[in-house]
C-alpha cells in the first residue's frame, strides 16, 4: 500500500529531465549540423590539373558549368543528407509525372523492335532544326520512370526548350519482344541504329543523348566506338557503372548494395517472365533457373551470358571492362575537336 507519509515529490525533477533531453537534442543537431556543412555539402568535386590552358575545351567546360569545380555547388535536403537516402526518396516518394509522349517503333536490323517516345512532336519546319535531347534509362527502365519525365520537362521548357525523345529498349516500357534477343548494357548495335535513324530523319537538328546507370554504360560505349564518326554533338552519363564487373562485385559487398541488388534482379525475373514464350526460343535456357536466382549476377550467369555468347557472366563483365570505357571517350573527343 502506498504511504503519502513517506512519498516525497520533487518538483524540479521533470524540468531536469527536459533539460537534459533539450540539451541533448542540442549536441545531437549542432553535431549533425557540422557533419552536414563539412562532409555532406561540399559534394563531390573535380580534381583539376596544376596547369590548365585557359584556351583548352576542358578549361571553356569549366566556366560554363562551374558547379563542376565550386566546393559548395551543391546542398541536400537535411533529412535526405546520404546518397542511399535520396535514391530511395525518389523510388518511394517522387511523383510520377503526367506526360503525354509520342510513340514511334522504330524496326532493327536483326528484326528486334524498340520505342522512341517523343515528348515534343515536330509541327513545322521550325522544330525540324530544335536541339534534340536522346535519353538513355538504366536497368528496368523506360518513358515511366520518375527521374526520366523529370528531365524530360526540364530539357524541354524554359530556357532549353528542346525537343526530348526517350529510347526504350526492347521488351519494356509496354512494347513486346520481337525476338528471343532481349537488351543487354554491353551491346551497342540498338543505340547506334536509334541514333542513326534520329540523326537521318532530322539532318539539320543538333542531336545531344544522355544515359543513366546500365544505360550510361552503353552510351558511352557507343561513343567510343564510334569516335569521331558519332553523330552526337555531346553526350552525358549519369551514375555510369565504367567497369561493369568491379561495379557488380562492390554493389553486393555491403548491405544497402544486396538490397539494390535483389531489386533489381526482381525487375529482371519480371522482364523474363513477361517474354517467356519469345525468350524460351534461345537454346540452353531453362525458365525455372531463371525465375529462381537472387541476384544480377545469377540472372547473367543463366541468361543473358548464354545468350549473348559468353561462357559465364563473368567472362561477360569482363569482356566489357577490359577497354575502359572513358579512354574510348576520350578518343572520340579528340575526333570530334578536330573536325
Amino acid at each position: 500500500r502506498w504511504d503519502r507519509s513517506t512519498h516525497v515529490c520533487d518538483p524540479t525533477k521533470g524540468k531536469k529531465q527536459n533539460t537534459m533531453w533539450f540539451a541533448v537534442a542540442c549536441l545531437a543537431s549542432a553535431a549533425f549540423a557540422a557533419h552536414y556543412f563539412a562532409c555532406v555539402a561540399c559534394g563531390v568535386r573535380l580534381v583539376l590539373p596544376q596547369a590548365l590552358d585557359r584556351g583548352s575545351r576542358l578549361a571553356r567546360i569549366l566556366a560554363a558549368c562551374p558547379s563542376l569545380h565550386k566546393r559548395r555547388s551543391f546542398w541536400p535536403v537535411p533529412l535526405l543528407w546520404h546518397g542511399h537516402l535520396q535514391t530511395m526518396a525518389v523510388f518511394g516518394w517522387r511523383p510520377r509525372l503526367a506526360i503525354k509522349f509520342v510513340r514511334e517503333m522504330l524496326d532493327l536490323s536483326d528484326g528486334g523492335r524498340i520505342a522512341l517516345d517523343w515528348l515534343d512532336p515536330v509541327s513545322s519546319a521550325t522544330d525540324a532544326k530544335r536541339p534534340i535531347l536522346l535519353l538513355v534509362h538504366g536497368l528496368n527502365g523506360g518513358s515511366n520512370e520518375s527521374y526520366i519525365r523529370h528531365l524530360c520537362v526540364g530539357a524541354s521548357r524554359g530556357k532549353y526548350n528542346w525537343r526530348v525523345v526517350v529510347y526504350n529498349s526492347r521488351g519494356v516500357a509496354g512494347t513486346q519482344l520481337t525476338t528471343p534477343r532481349p537488351y543487354n548494357g554491353g551491346y551497342t548495335g540498338d543505340i547506334r541504329e536509334t541514333v542513326t535513324f534520329v540523326h537521318a530523319k532530322y539532318p539539320d537538328a543538333p542531336l545531344f543523348a544522355a544515359g543513366f546507370s546500365l544505360g550510361a554504360n552503353a552510351l558511352t560505349r557507343y561513343v567510343g566506338e564510334c569516335g569521331a564518326d558519332c553523330p552526337l554533338i555531346a553526350a552525358m552519363a549519369f551514375s555510369n557503372p565504367l567497369d561493369l564487373y568491379k561495379s557488380q562485385r562492390y554493389l553486393v559487398s555491403y548491405p544497402v548494395g544486396r538490397w539494390y541488388d535483389k531489386q533489381m534482379t526482381k525487375g529482371l525475373i519480371r522482364y523474363a517472365k513477361k517474354h517467356q514464350e519469345k525468350l524460351s526460343g534461345n537454346k540452353g535456357i531453362d525458365p525455372n533457373c531463371i525465375y529462381s536466382v537472387t541476384s544480377v549476377m545469377d540472372f547473367d550467369e543463366a541468361y543473358t551470358a548464354k545468350v549473348f555468347g559468353y561462357v559465364s557472366a563473368d567472362e561477360c563483365a569482363r569482356t566489357h571492362a577490359r577497354e575502359p570505357t572513358t579512354l574510348r571517350c576520350q578518343a572520340a573527343a579528340r575526333g570530334q575537336r578536330s573536325r
